[in-house]
């Protein structure tokens, strides 16, 4: 995975992309390499919090919905935390009938119905595992893009860079979640 300009990739239609909607571009250099994640971990973990709410309780300890690789996952996720948050109760069911007024809102249902089977015990917390880190995988490729952007600025200078990239990394380390 080298991070570098890369020749535009022919997209459909004789048109061309420069890069694809998952790929990280903070300035002068793009990264055109599907970023980390895995989609199995992110299902297992919906599958396990849609089969128990307290699976949600357990998931929510480790992982947030932001570090889901996928928007709808990320969107199921803090919509079964809005429930626990409001001591509510939900199945499957009543969590396709939340998205009623969604503007995803078959995208979504289709999304839940393809969960199914539902598993439980502690699936949640393997599976949130998983997907926490791939999630901090991403943010640290983030970080370093960031770092490959300001290097190659005039400012800010060296020491600046380096303690930017080097607090961000800590912060990663001791479990927090970078923007």
């Amino acid at each position: 995975m080298a991070a570098v300009k890369t020749k535009p990739r022919p997209a459909s239609r004789g048109e061309y992309r420069t890069h694809s909607s998952r790929s990280v571009t903070p300035g002068a250099v793009e990264f055109n390499e599907v970023l980390p994640h895995d989609s199995e971990a992110e299902d297992g973990v919906l599958q396990a919090c849609l089969a128990d709410p307290q699976a949600t309780d357990r998931a929510g300890l480790i992982i947030q919905a932001t570090d889901f690789y996928f928007k709808g996952n990320a969107e199921i996720f803090t919509r079964l935390v809005q429930f626990r948050n409001q001591n509510r109760s939900y199945t499957p069911t009543t969590v396709i009938e939340s998205f009623r007024n969604h503007k995803d809102r078959e995208r979504l249902e289709e999304r839940v119905l393809n969960l199914g089977p539902f598993f439980t015990g502690g699936t949640a917390s393997y599976y949130a595992k998983i997907v926490k880190d791939y999630s901090v995988r991403r943010q640290v490729i983030a970080a370093a893009l960031k770092m490959i952007d300001d290097a190659l600025a005039i400012a800010p200078g060296v020491e600046e860079i380096e303690e930017q990239f080097l607090s961000t990394v800590q912060h990663l380390r001791l479990g927090g979640s970078h923007a």
